[in-house]
């Protein structure tokens, strides 16, 4: 299981013992320090997008809902007076080492399809199950994606499942 944009590890922690390997990525500082306190979870600090860079990860200023952070420099929300964090940004296919991926789950506050492009490689080779937000029909262009490659996909609530039957 790879949950890209783990926050706290609210969605992670569920999980523990139920696949072999849980591997986290949270590149807010402040979460991830919460996120690594669980020992059963594979973590690591980074942003997950399409190329190899370096980004500014903007947290709405809203004490109360820190999770909302994005490097996303096109998105629908105005965090201008947000917390900053300079984030390294990696692909999901330069770790090498994910081999037998079942689920995937991306969490990035409009950046979902700059992941999905990153990840293209692992996502052909193992044909996980990925789950991803879509609120408002912001990652559509992820669906299309995602039917181009022979996934079947369903809305789920507010966000988007894909599967491969083939």
């Amino acid at each position: 299981y790879i949950d890209i944009g783990a926050h706290n590890g609210d969605t992670s922690i569920p999980f523990i013992g139920k696949f072999d390997r849980i591997i986290c990525f949270e590149p807010n500082p402040d979460s991830f320090s919460l996120l690594k306190k669980h020992k059963e979870l594979e973590c690591y600090s980074y942003a997950l997008g399409h190329k190899e860079d370096t980004g500014t990860l903007v947290i709405n200023d809203k004490t109360d809902n820190p999770e909302h952070g994005s490097i996303f420099e096109g998105r629908t929300k105005d965090w201008t007076n947000g917390i900053k964090h300079k984030v390294e940004i990696k692909t999901l296919d330069s770790f090498k080492f994910f081999n037998d991926v079942d689920f995937i789950k991306i969490d990035t506050e409009q950046y979902e399809y700059f992941v999905i492009e990153g990840a293209l490689k692992t996502i052909k080779k193992n044909r996980p199950v990925i789950f991803f937000e879509n609120k408002r029909n912001e990652a559509d262009n992820v669906v299309l994606l995602l039917l181009d490659l022979g996934y079947t996909v369903r809305k789920w609530k507010s966000d988007t499942i894909a599967f491969y039957e083939g």
